[in-house]
């Protein structure tokens, strides 16, 4: 399979509800931190009410403002995102990247900015592994780290496979980068290994 950048993993067809439903796993609540407040902030009062009446049975297991150690359904965390793309973005994954950059610059302080500055992407990357070991408990997630790039391997779960989390997963890893590097200019791209593994190859300069 060819690696593509963004513009393209995001215009993959998304999966019905009744399918990301039963896909297993669990995220950490850091991953979805404030998500209730950033969407009521940005579009009105009452719209994260909408995100959740659009996800089903899935909405009681998903508090408005999760602790970070709380363990949450991935399910949930992809029929999350696909109701917000279909609800406030006309249907375009893209648009994700502006937003969650915005709730992440948000959520950290600049001294934390610049904490992660100076930490450099060569030593994030060397902490891929222990990083997604902490926010997923499912399947397995690896970095190959080289002198201005890293290829990460994320194998042997049913989320791997799915479009959304494949977006997202892409988006993080650009968003990380520009904190790492300082910089708007890295290389991120994607290639899926099969139907429960995707790979990214990264580049920064």
């Amino acid at each position: 399979m060819q690696r593509h950048g963004i513009e393209v993993w995001s215009r993959e067809p998304r999966w019905p509800l009744a399918r990301v439903r039963s896909v297993p796993g669990q995220v950490r609540g850091v991953l979805l931190r404030d998500w209730a407040l950033h969407l009521d902030r940005r579009w009105g009062e009452g719209a994260s009410r909408k995100v959740l009446d659009r996800v089903g049975d899935l909405a009681a297991q998903v508090p408005d403002a999760p602790s970070s150690e709380q363990w949450l359904p991935v399910a949930a965390q992809i029929a999350l995102t696909d109701a917000i793309i279909d609800l406030f973005l006309a249907g375009d994954a893209l648009q994700l990247e502006a937003l969650l950059l915005d709730d992440t610059t948000r959520d950290l302080s600049l001294p934390r900015r610049m904490l992660v500055r100076a930490f450099g992407p060569h030593a994030g990357y060397k902490r891929v592994t222990a990083a997604y070991q902490r926010a997923y408990d499912i399947g397995r997630c690896e970095a190959e780290v080289r002198d201005h790039g890293a290829v990460v391997r994320c194998v042997g779960a049913e989320a791997f496979g799915n479009p959304t989390w494949r977006t997202l997963h892409l988006i993080g890893h650009r968003i990380a980068l520009s904190l790492l590097t300082g910089r708007n200019d890295s290389e991120v791209l994607g290639r899926a290994l099969s139907d429960d593994s995707f790979e990214l190859t990264v580049r920064w300069k």
